[in-house]
């Protein structure tokens, strides 16, 4: 993991120089927390990956939570060895058609001047 500057007040058990690991494991280990890393696409490396997770399990109270969301297999099985995983199935067409039309039009009707739209939809 790179070192990075932290720009908020330093907690009063941290030492000045300290390293962002040494930092995150400071400021997490007596709190719970869920962090959601969604749609990764890629773990270039696989170490910094188990040092991270390492240092996050470091955390003294029960209940953290690391939740990882990816549409690759192979970034599942990389990061499934922390827990468990959930494999979901893409939405069908219809379902997905639906959806769309929802955030576009939401609760209301395709105006008439706008029927070409569900041509592309």
């Amino acid at each position: 993991l790179e070192q990075i500057k932290v720009g908020t007040r330093p907690v009063e058990s941290e030492k000045e120089g300290s390293t962002i690991e040494e930092l995150i494991e400071e400021r997490l280990k007596s709190k719970r927390f869920l962090l959601v890393l969604d749609d990764i696409w890629q773990i270039s490396n696989v170490g910094d990956w188990e040092k991270l997770m390492s240092i996050l399990n470091q955390s003294q109270e029960k209940g953290s939570m690391v939740l990882v969301t990816t549409r690759f297999q192979a970034i599942a099985q990389k990061v499934k060895p922390t827990g468990h995983s959930i494999e979901l199935d893409g939405l069908k067409s219809e379902e997905f058609r639906k959806l769309f039309l929802a955030f576009i039009f939401g609760d209301e009707q395709c105006p008439r001047d706008k029927h070409f739209l569900l041509e592309t939809a």
